[in-house]
């Protein structure tokens, strides 16, 4: 077989590729959010999403070396694409879990000087946490509709006197009070001085009265309509008291947080110590309706925004029997499509030996980037387009997917695919039972030695691990957080099209990057991108064109960075023969150590990674209640109001910034360890061991490396090919001679991080 007819299987792969990534650009921006849609909660999405990505790591394990060795190789990438479209079709009949948001019911009782909120099912227990805001900030109390609540006789309306909201202070502002009335909620104000308190009610006007000598000064202010003052909420201790018939009856049965004020309460920018309501009904207390709202901002600010606690979720549906359902077809799409795309990466490199170019190059270009450029928008505006107001529709990603995996099925089975190791034994049979495989003497020399590498193979998995991580991290959090701030589709598909659009043009210059960078220094800069990324992120409020700058700098997190990565680990292990001595028949190769490197590599960024990632959010997120003050000092405490901000995100936030000083730390270190300790011994050992170049005695032409990038030199390869399997067939046992075997030297094929540095230095 020629080396034409191997570019031809290239290509083809190609054109597989082109329709597998297209259909996975339908469905990975979407994933994440369409969880949400159905009831799923955030944790439970990360807990799904953890469990998912371990369970589809056991498919490239299991069914990657049976496809090899059993040369099944079409038989179970098809399966897998067929599995695949029936089960995230599935995704669509998974049962809803409708879920509805109230406020809940907040009562203050004037007679008993406590504040009762309801205790929503979602808050699982935790008063001190979600019915206060978690930041330092006064909070807004408006008392509205004040009535008696009495054990027998229930509610009842004043006395014959309006109920009276008065404000006590133990120094000389003496005290406050507003009266109340329980149908209209009209008030007057009257101030008493220490020594005695004078009350005028005019349900028209608001009557203020001091007496500090003896006199009284009448001044007739406009009357509000509730009572409002400030207080630092955060600071009010959760008390525990029981629960009377009284309380019963106003809940609805429901449970309640308890709350004692504490000092100070900020009303008309005086401050006051207490609280409480007149006049007294024996075996009554007073309830008053709260508006609750805490601040954004300082409480004397025009412009201060208001956020209400969190809402009660109220769930229509079977929540078990949705996350359930959903979690056995996730795993089983996962792990189907998990496994097609590691044996089509695994087949790219075992068409190759330029590792270096795997992800790199016009034909990764056009097979790989411009489909995650173009279909993510498409699909999302189709989203947005046969959605309504209150049901996202997500049939039309599933259903494109659908079509691009059928295509891609289809062609897999029409293509002749299959790894070269195959055909150089299908050749080798072609030939004749008797036809020897002779071995090239062609080298490929290592510049590490096995130690070496191994130990730098082990310290990059933590690296790529860590990497993963953050990935995973953001692909289970990240787009649900910009659904809940009234992101369309559209603007989620545009996210990865900002991020492959900045990867394409680095993609074309794949080798120069590494040459010019280094490998190493890729790996690097996509930690401090992560950091750059998740800082950005963790403010925005309303996002539309301010994501595009943060999703940009994916390209440098996942494409470019994967470039580095794959490179780096390739060039570490001993390099596989050329693919024309496959293509002769003159080397036969069980299996690639190149092909388990790359298994592994997919296994560990996007498998355990993932995993990894999302378990790191989920219990995030569930400890956030109890440890939320330790993280004070990563708070956004003047953040403006934004509409579906909710307590769970500002966790997500927190963490957000806490994972890039993470990332950039990490980066440093790596940093320093590289240039300061590998680097220059790796350099210094080079020195010592270089020798001057033996000029070239056969009659193949040479390549001259300039020690940075020289170009492959091909020279009459068809014609030597041909004239080698015609001497195997003449000769039988026949040596091949060397004079028969092209020179190829690859590009970067003595080559590493560095030789770099050293002639950068030179």
């Amino acid at each position: 077989m020629s080396l034409k007819a191997i570019e031809r299987k290239r290509n083809g792969l190609n054109v597989v590729n082109c329709f597998f990534y297209s259909a996975l650009a339908c469905i990975v921006p979407y994933l994440s959010s369409h969880m949400r849609e159905i009831g799923i909660t955030k944790i439970q999405s990360a807990w799904i999403t953890s469990i998912v990505a371990l369970i589809s790591m056991i498919g490239p394990l299991c069914l990657g070396p049976i496809a090899y060795k059993y040369n099944k190789y079409k038989t179970i990438l098809v399966l897998c694409l067929l599995i695949s479209f029936t089960a995230y079709t599935a995704l669509l009949f998974v049962p809803k879990v409708i879920i509805t948001e109230r406020q809940p019911k907040i009562y203050f009782d004037c007679s008993d000087n406590i504040l009762r909120i309801e205790q929503c099912p979602n808050w699982e227990g935790q008063c001190h946490t979600y019915a206060k805001r978690p930041a330092t900030n006064f909070s807004n109390f408006q008392l509205t509709g004040c009535t008696y609540e009495c054990p027998y006789s229930g509610t009842v309306a004043s006395p014959g006197t309006p109920i009276t909201a008065c404000f006590q202070s133990t120094n000389e502002m003496g005290s406050v009070c507003k009266e109340v009335n329980p149908k209209d909620g009209l008030m007057s104000e009257v101030r008493a001085s220490r020594r005695a308190e004078m009350t005028f009610r005019d349900n028209y006007s608001e009557t203020e009265s001091s007496s500090m000598d003896g006199s009284d000064v009448v001044d007739t202010k406009p009357m509000t309509e509730y009572v409002q003052f400030d207080a630092r909420f955060d600071r009010w201790p959760v008390i525990d008291t029981p629960t009377d018939d009284i309380v019963s009856r106003v809940f609805a049965g429901q449970l309640t947080c308890t709350y004692k004020p504490a000092p100070p309460l900020l009303f008309n920018q005086k401050l006051f110590d207490t609280i409480s309501c007149k006049p007294y009904v024996h075996n009554c207390n007073v309830y008053c309706h709260v508006n609750l709202r805490h601040r954004t901002k300082s409480s004397r600010a025009k412009d201060s925004s208001l956020r209400p606690p969190t809402p009660c979720l109220i769930e229509t549906g079977d929540p078990k029997q949705t996350f359930y359902s959903y979690l056995l077809i996730r795993s089983l799409a996962d792990f189907s499509l998990f496994t097609a795309y590691t044996l089509l990466d695994a087949l790219s490199v075992a068409m190759t030996n330029d590792f270096d170019s795997i992800y790199g190059g016009f034909s990764k270009l056009w097979a790989l980037m411009i489909p995650m450029i173009a279909w993510p928008p498409i699909v999302g505006q189709l989203v947005d387009t046969f959605s309504t107001t209150d049901s996202p529709n997500y049939a039309p990603p599933i259903i494109v997917f659908d079509g691009l995996v059928i295509i891609t099925a289809f062609l897999v089975v029409m293509m002749p695919l299959s790894p070269i190791n195959m055909l150089s034994k299908s050749i080798s049979q072609q030939l004749g039972k008797g036809a020897p495989i002779v071995p090239t003497n062609e080298s490929y020399p290592r510049q590490h030695s096995k130690g070496s590498a191994i130990c730098r193979l082990l310290f990059l998995f933590p690296l790529i691990l860590i990497l993963g991580s953050e990935w995973g991290l953001l692909e289970t959090f990240l787009h649900p957080f910009y659904v809940n701030m009234k992101t369309s589709k559209l603007w989620i598909g545009l996210t990865f099209t900002a991020a492959f659009g900045a990867a394409a043009p680095f993609t074309l210059i794949a080798k120069s990057l590494i040459n010019g960078v280094g490998r190493v220094n890729l790996i690097i800069l996509a930690f401090i991108f992560y950091s750059l990324r998740f800082g950005g992120i963790s403010f925005l409020l309303y996002p539309k064109l301010l994501i595009i700058p943060f999703e940009m700098m994916e390209a440098f997190t996942l494409p470019i960075a994967w470039i580095g990565i794959t490179s780096y680990c390739h060039h570490l292990i001993r390099r596989s023969p050329n693919a024309s001595t496959y293509a002769t028949g003159t080397i036969y190769q069980k299996y690639s150590s190149h092909i388990i490197l790359q298994y592994t590599l997919n296994l560990v960024h996007f498998g355990g990674g993932r995993a990894l990632g999302a378990i790191i959010g989920g219990v995030w997120l569930l400890s956030w209640p109890h440890y939320n003050e330790w993280w004070y000092w990563l708070n956004d405490l003047d953040v403006d109001y934004a509409e579906g901000y909710t307590y769970l995100e500002d966790g997500f936030r927190v963490l957000l910034r806490l994972t890039g000083i993470i990332s950039v730390i990490t980066g440093l270190i790596v940093a320093l360890i590289y240039h300061c300790i590998c680097a220059p011994i790796l350099c210094s050992s080079k020195k010592k061991k270089s020798k001057p170049q033996q000029p070239v005695k056969d009659n193949s032409p040479a390549v001259v490396l300039n020690g940075n990038y020289s170009r492959l030199l091909e020279s009459q390869q068809t014609e030597n090919v041909q004239m080698r399997q015609n001497q195997i067939k003449s000769n039988g046992s026949q040596q091949t001679k060397n004079n028969c075997e092209p020179r190829i030297k690859m590009a970067d094929e003595d080559i590493d991080d560095e030789e770099i540095l050293l002639n950068n230095k030179v």
